[in-house]
C-alpha cells in the first residue's frame, strides 16, 4: 500500500483500510460484535499457536501453503486478541514482504488496523453514538477489546483527547496536533481525576475549551478501571479520560 501515514489514518487511505478490514470480518461470517480474531484467523486458514516464552507479542509465518500466527500467552485475553488481530492485519497488508522492506510506518499501521478489526467502523460507530460514547457500556459489547483500545478508537470518529493515568501518573496522551494546550483544560482534568479516584465511579464535566482565537464547548468523561493484582494483592488504579470537543452534556454525572 502506498501513501503517507497521515493519508492512511486521516484521509481516504484510512477509509480504504476500514473497508478492507470489514471485508475480512464479512468473510469470517461475523455479523455482530464481539469480534473474535481467532475466528477470523481460522476462516483465513491460519493456524494459531500460543507460546508463553515468545519474545514478541505476535509473529506471522508462512511455510509453503501453511500459515501460522504465534502469539504470546497472556493472562489478559484482550492482549492476546490484539496480538492476533495485529498479525492478521500485517499478513493482509504486507504478506511475506520482509520486515526491512516494509514502509517505516508498517507497525503503527498494523496496530491501527488491529483496532479496526476488533472495533469495526460499521458496528462500532453506531453503537458509540447510541451509547453516548460510554466506555463501560461499549466494553460490555466489544469484550475482545481492552478499555484502552476502545478509547483510542474513539479518536477515529470525532475530535477528542484521550489521556490515561496509571496510579496517578499519566501513561498515555492522544492530543490532536492542531490543538493548543489549555490551562483551563489541565485544571478541569485535575479536578475530575481526583473526583473519580476518590469515588471510584465514572464522572463527567462540561466546560469551555479556550483557544487563542476562539473557544468551544467540550465534555470530559472519565472512568475508573481499578483491578487487584493477583500476585501482590495491590489495587492497580487506571483512569481513562476522554474529552469530546464541540460536545456538551452527558449521559452520566
Amino acid at each position: 500500500m502506498e501513501g503517507t501515514m497521515s493519508e492512511y489514518l486521516l484521509g481516504e487511505g484510512r477509509l480504504e483500510l476500514e473497508m478492507e478490514i470489514e471485508a475480512l470480518i464479512e468473510r469470517a461470517g461475523i455479523e455482530r460484535p464481539p469480534i473474535h480474531p481467532r475466528r477470523v484467523a481460522r476462516r483465513l486458514g491460519i493456524t494459531l499457536h500460543a507460546r508463553k516464552e515468545l519474545a514478541a507479542r505476535g509473529v506471522y509465518l508462512r511455510r509453503g501453503e501453511a500459515e501460522f500466527i504465534y502469539f504470546r500467552r497472556d493472562d489478559r485475553r484482550e492482549r492476546e486478541h490484539f496480538a492476533i488481530a495485529r498479525e492478521i492485519v500485517q499478513r493482509t497488508l504486507f504478506g511475506e514482504v520482509p520486515q526491512q522492506r516494509r514502509p517505516p510506518h508498517a507497525d503503527r499501521l498494523s496496530a491501527q488496523g488491529a483496532m479496526m478489526l476488533l472495533l469495526p467502523r460499521n458496528f462500532f460507530e453506531p453503537h458509540a453514538e447510541a451509547l453516548d460514547w460510554d466506555l463501560l457500556r461499549l466494553k460490555k459489547i466489544y469484550t475482545t477489546a481492552s478499555h484502552e483500545v476502545i478509547a483510542r478508537r474513539m479518536t477515529h470518529f470525532r475530535p477528542c483527547i484521550v489521556r490515561i493515568y496509571d496510579n496517578g501518573k499519566r501513561s498515555a496522551s492522544l492530543w490532536p496536533p492542531s490543538l493548543r494546550r489549555s490551562a483551563t483544560f489541565e485544571g478541569v482534568e485535575g479536578e475530575l481525576l481526583s473526583r473519580i479516584v476518590a469515588s471510584q465511579a465514572p464522572a463527567s464535566v462540561s466546560f469551555t475549551f479556550d483557544q487563542k482565537t476562539c473557544s468551544f464547548p467540550a465534555r470530559m468523561d472519565g472512568w475508573p478501571i481499578f483491578e487487584r493484582e493477583e500476585q501482590t494483592g495491590m489495587i492497580w488504579e487506571r483512569v481513562i479520560l476522554v474529552t469530546h470537543l464541540g460536545m456538551a452534556g452527558s449521559s452520566f454525572v
